[in-house]
């Protein structure tokens, strides 16, 4: 069977709206990642805290705290940042999976129609062949 134009659309939507899944794929990993990250700079931050602030600590532990702090902190809202990003990344390639899915469905419905509407010219010349050797009444 010869390819046509539309086949070919059909075969590079399938291709786009693949791509778009793979890209989906790996902004759901990143944000994963970067939500773990956060998890675990927010669990740092705790520990340290409590660490410093336990009646057993030292006044070195608690001066180490001190100047851990700011770096802690800055973990944090770095692994936040990550994490909106990542998030927003999420965002864009859902807005892609669904508009190269829609492509995708708009060029199989095209393919669709095509084969119903030859299926029915067929179905009218065959029913010509049939009215032209039917007897006709006068």
């Amino acid at each position: 069977m010869r390819r046509t134009a539309l086949d070919t659309l059909q075969i590079l939507r399938m291709r786009e709206y693949e791509e778009s899944l793979k890209t989906m794929a790996d902004a759901v990993r990143a944000l994963e990642c970067a939500s773990d990250n956060v998890r675990r700079a927010e669990e740092t931050l705790v520990q340290e805290r409590e660490a410093a602030l336990s009646p057993a600590s030292s006044d070195a532990s608690v001066e180490h705290y001190a100047l851990w702090l700011p770096v802690g902190q800055t973990a944090l809202q770095e692994a936040l940042e990550a994490q909106s990003r990542s998030a927003v990344q999420v965002a864009q390639a859902r807005s892609m999976m669904i508009s190269t899915r829609a492509a995708l469905k708009a060029v199989e419905t095209l393919q669709d129609q095509r084969v119903q509407d030859a299926r029915a010219r067929q179905l009218r010349a065959e029913q010509k062949i049939h009215d032209d050797l039917r007897p006709r009444r006068r």
